[in-house]
């Protein structure tokens, strides 16, 4: 059992713990192993916007807004799922939440299959924080390896703590983790990147919120680099020093 593993289950715990269950389920349900015995109508109050978002940063170390963006239905396509890398070619994979009334992930692979194809990703990641399944286009069965129980992890730690590596459902949590967490990139990786990129095949939907959204963060970091130049006279490695620690380069 190493310390990172052990670090990312504790989080993962601590997250699930971190819910005022009683609020979303009508005082019915006071923690988390209540409240997944419910069938709650949540996706939209607490699992796309709260509980899942906590997941993303805290575990998989991705920056809403930043490295990973909020999807909203459009007049182009109403159809979106809720969070996809804006480096889709590093990160080939998208998430889309459902509530905890959805006890099989599985019957909605057929959206999930949309969202593969039109966004030109690999893998398409269905959650309710019950449970987490990820899917390919080419099959409507789940990827076993990467397929977990949040609510058996729960039980494991709290129960089962020593032992816990040795369950098969901990050690799917860790792969899944492992290969759908953020990875920065090297100026020189990401050019090599967008060179061996594959070619769009017209059947992608063209997203012209999140296309916006990333549009607005180059201009702004390009912005900052520009007044940085501009006013870095005699402190220079001082403000320089401000930017890095704040991009968390330092």
């Amino acid at each position: 059992m190493t310390t990172k593993d052990i670090e990312v289950i504790r989080n993962t715990i601590t997250i699930l713990d971190s819910i005022a269950y009683k609020r979303y389920s009508e005082d019915k349900a006071s923690d988390y192993l209540e409240y997944t015995s419910g069938k709650w109508v949540d996706e939209q109050k607490l699992i796309a916007p709260i509980i899942f978002p906590k997941f993303l940063e805290q575990i998989l170390g991705f920056k809403l807004g930043e490295t990973i963006g909020t999807e909203e239905p459009t007049l182009e396509s109403r159809d979106t799922p809720d969070y996809i890398p804006t480096d889709t070619r590093t990160h080939s994979f998208l998430f889309d939440c459902k509530g905890m009334d959805t006890f099989e992930l599985s019957k909605h692979y057929p959206q999930i299959k949309r969202y593969i194809e039109s966004q030109n990703v690999k893998y398409g990641v269905l959650v309710n924080m019950r449970d987490l399944t990820v899917y390919t286009n080419e099959s409507s069965e789940e990827v076993e390896s990467f397929k977990f129980s949040f609510m058996e992890l729960y039980k494991e730690f709290k129960s089962n703590f020593n032992t816990i590596l040795e369950n098969e459902n901990t050690k799917r949590f860790l792969r899944f983790v492992e290969s759908f967490q953020y990875t920065p990139l090297t100026t020189e990786q990401k050019l090599k990147r967008v060179i061996d990129a594959k070619q769009w095949v017209g059947t992608e939907i063209l997203n012209i919120n999140l296309l916006t959204k990333r549009l607005h963060y180059i201009v702004e970091r390009i912005y900052e680099d520009v007044a940085l130049k501009r006013y870095c006279q005699g402190d220079c490695v001082k403000l320089l020093s401000i930017k890095l620690r704040r991009d968390g380069r330092l």
